[in-house]
């Protein structure tokens, strides 16, 4: 995981080690601040609607993984966003200084597999992309864990 996020977005990895240093734990704990590593989660789904002008959606988030917090976050490098956190580090949507706006809905989670969330790769992606073009270019090459739409 560390090499994702390493070679995709250095304001989360530099977020990451914040974390290991600050609480003194390992890398791979604090890993699960990003949402790395946790387990499938079922029983969930959101609506929305998405058009040039506008992303709406509800939150039919369970409370037990949803942070409940809005989150303004400006890297040393990257983009400025707001957006609900996610595992603390991650974002369930969001929108940054571009205009670029990213939402994830569940498919299914019946095809699980090592890689990052959705929620960590919305992170990525409003810190590092500046339009839909290179958001879908960065989705393509970021593994992930959770059967999700973004």
């Amino acid at each position: 995981m560390k090499e994702y996020i390493f070679l995709t977005c250095s304001s989360f990895n530099e977020e990451l080690h914040g974390i290991v240093d600050a609480m003194d734990i390992p890398f791979k704990r604090a890993a699960l601040f990003s949402g790395y590593g946790t387990p499938e989660i079922q029983g969930m789904g959101c609506s929305s609607i998405v058009n040039s002008k506008m992303l709406v959606r509800n939150y039919d988030f369970s409370p037990e993984v949803y942070d409940a917090r809005l989150v303004f976050t400006q890297p040393n490098e990257g983009y400025a966003s707001i957006g609900h956190s996610l595992h603390e580090m991650g974002r369930t949507e969001g929108v940054n200084e571009k205009g670029l706006a990213v939402a994830l809905h569940f498919v299914n989670s019946k095809e699980t597999q090592n890689g990052l969330t959705a929620g960590s790769i919305i992170r990525i992606l409003l810190d590092t992309c500046k339009n839909t073009d290179e958001a879908v270019n960065m989705i393509k090459q970021l593994p992930h864990s959770w059967s999700l739409e973004l």
